[in-house]
């Protein structure tokens, strides 16, 4: 590179090479693929190629035609590589602005110009027509740095357009999929002026969802294309979440009537198709249930934890609880991050409710206590396995967490848990342990409590003999 920088001649023959025969024109198609690839490296090499972009975009000119005919010999992947490349180039570009209007406003006549056409016979190879020009437009804008404001207010209007789309072809679970992934980076190019549409895409969304969850059936491939739907939508209001926090608690409040509900009947329907507990893609359950505590970490960690009673909406907070509770409870080791997630949840709402929600207390003393001691009766389980280690420590942080916000009634209801469930329980043990809980600090008692587990673990054992 510090041999050609200097030498613009150079570097406007090596450019043009890309284009020519001994590149992406050449009869090879694994040299045009390289040379496609190889481009994309060239474009972000800091080289300055910006000042040839006219030349290169009217040398490529037919190479980025997207129909079938020059998809035959260039393919569409081949395409991408050049868009992205000049994606790079475009914002080096003091005209980028018009430059990239060009290229949006063609691709979105192209796409209306589709829509008008589709018919029940060619409606998959339109879908796949369209779906192409919307990662072209996706691809154009990652290499874009800072948006100007006349630039990001044509983006938006993209994006309102394909969301828009996205409800005229409903049936589309890849053109919903194109969209969600152009929506993800307009968030991030776009910023906050993304608020404008986001009641459009994820309220009619949401309600889609809740009706799929509750027609799921004993059909896998239907249940695993409704996990995978969902699994979109959580990350997309995640990221949302995150980004903007309570810029967009009032679409918080609307969306959650929604998600719990969905959220619960996805899993208890899922739960009934057999096939689907064999099936690989049952790792689909567990990165939904990770995605949707990270979804509401995010909500009580922004304090937007308040949409969860407001409005009247608190029926939905005990059976959200619940879920949370039942996914914290350890069974064996597959569920170990999952649950680790579900106990870090725990803290958060115990800090947040405890004391402030009216009879939240009860649900702690008789589901979230429990739920601190479930490694107890967990056969399956070995106490020196990493993942338990981790999680253990979770729990005495939930436990110091709970006698902090409610004092001496939670070591009570602690003492009196362990009692009455283990026959022949140590209660100096006990007493000791849970003196020291409300006492000493987080690392003295994570090692207070794996003694007590363990001690409580064998009598356990000797017990069942």
């Amino acid at each position: 590179i510090p041999i050609i920088k200097p030498n613009n001649e150079i570097l406007k023959l090596i450019a043009a090479s890309f284009f020519d025969t001994r590149g992406m024109r050449h009869p090879n198609i694994t040299v045009r693929t390289r040379a496609a690839y190889i481009f994309t490296k060239f474009a972000k090499s800091q080289l300055n190629l910006a000042i040839f972009l006219p030349d290169l975009l009217n040398a490529a000119k037919d190479l980025l035609v997207l129909n079938p005919e020059t998809q035959k010999w260039f393919s569409f992947e081949q395409q991408l590589n050049v868009y992205e490349s000049f994606s790079y180039l475009i914002n080096e570009h003091p005209n980028k602005h018009a430059i990239i209007e060009e290229f949006l406003v063609t691709h979105v006549r192209d796409i209306e110009s589709l829509v008008a056409l589709i018919q029940p016979d060619n409606q998959q190879a339109i879908i796949n027509s369209i779906c192409q020009r919307i990662s072209v437009c996706n691809i154009l804008a990652k290499g874009i740095s800072k948006l100007a404001h006349e630039t990001a207010n044509l983006y938006l209007t993209v994006t309102n357009m394909f969301v828009k789309l996205m409800q005229t072809i409903p049936n589309s679970r890849e053109l919903k999929s194109k969209v969600i992934l152009f929506v993800h980076t307009m968030a991030s190019l776009i910023g906050s002026d993304m608020l404008l549409i986001l009641p459009e895409l994820f309220v009619p969304s949401g309600q889609e969802l809740y009706q799929n969850a509750k027609n799921l059936r004993s059909n896998t491939n239907q249940a695993i294309d409704h996990l995978e739907d969902l699994l979109q939508y959580l990350k997309l209001l995640y990221q949302f979440v995150i980004r903007f926090k309570e810029q967009i608690s009032n679409l918080i409040s609307k969306l959650v009537e929604l998600i719990i509900p969905c959220i619960h009947i996805t899993f208890e329907n899922t739960n009934e198709i057999q096939q689907l507990r064999n099936n690989e893609q049952e790792r689909l359950r567990i990165e939904l249930k990770r995605i949707f505590f990270q979804l509401l970490t995010g909500i009580f960690l922004s304090d937007l934890y308040r949409v969860f009673t407001a409005n009247g909406q608190g029926t939905y907070i005990l059976p959200l609880m619940e879920f949370i509770y039942e996914t914290a409870l350890i069974k064996d080791l597959s569920d170990i991050t999952v649950a680790r997630q579900a106990v870090a949840l725990l803290i958060k709402v115990v800090e947040c409710w405890a004391g402030n929600l009216s009879g939240f207390e009860n649900f702690i003393f008789e589901k979230i206590i429990p739920s601190t001691f479930s490694v107890l009766f967990a056969k399956q389980i070995e106490l020196t396995d990493a993942g338990i280690h981790q999680l253990i420590l979770e729990n005495t942080k939930l436990q110091k967490t709970i006698v902090s916000k409610l004092g001496p009634i939670a070591l009570e209801k602690m003492n009196n848990f362990l009692i009455s469930s283990i026959n022949g329980c140590p209660t100096d043990l006990v007493q000791n342990y849970l003196i020291n809980l409300q006492r000493s600090n987080a690392s003295s008692v994570f090692s207070l409590y794996k003694q007590l587990i363990s001690k409580l673990r064998t009598i356990i054992r000797q017990t069942q003999q």
